[in-house]
């Protein structure tokens, strides 16, 4: 167990980055397996499965999941697997993938510029001081 406090934030951080990946790569293998199934038994949704498997693999290199070039080794063999199952190349432009519509946010209305909230420095007046 670790003793020291910056020991204690690493095990935490490590095990948030764990579970990240973890997610991650098994949304990888899930999606793959898809694919792989769909091409196998030639199915209409193949090209949808594989744009999607494509998009999972991009969104995990991104975050440094996998390697971008495993993620370009995977890809390419599927897509190669999928133009031999259907004998013709396949254009993925033309394949649309569903998306979550994006949040819009509330435009902030512009407020006018901020006063400086700095005080003004008001110059001390000499006091002359009495003699006796």
């Amino acid at each position: 167990m670790p003793i020291t406090k910056s020991a204690k934030k690493a095990l935490r951080v490590s095990l948030r980055k764990k579970e990240k990946n973890l997610f991650w790569k098994n949304k990888i293998k899930l999606s793959l397996r898809k694919s792989r199934k769909a091409i196998s038994a030639k199915s209409k949704d193949a090209s949808r499965l594989v744009a999607e498997t494509i998009k999972t693999l991009d969104k995990a290199a991104s975050k440094k999941v996998v390697h971008k070039n495993t993620a370009a080794r995977k890809k390419s063999r599927l897509v190669k697997a999928l133009n031999k199952a259907l004998g013709k190349p396949v254009q993925f432009e033309s394949i649309k993938i569903k998306a979550p519509k994006p949040v819009k946010k509330e435009a902030k209305p512009k407020s006018s510029p901020k006063k400086s909230s700095k005080k003004k420095v008001v110059p001390k007046t000499k006091v002359k001081k009495e003699s006796k």
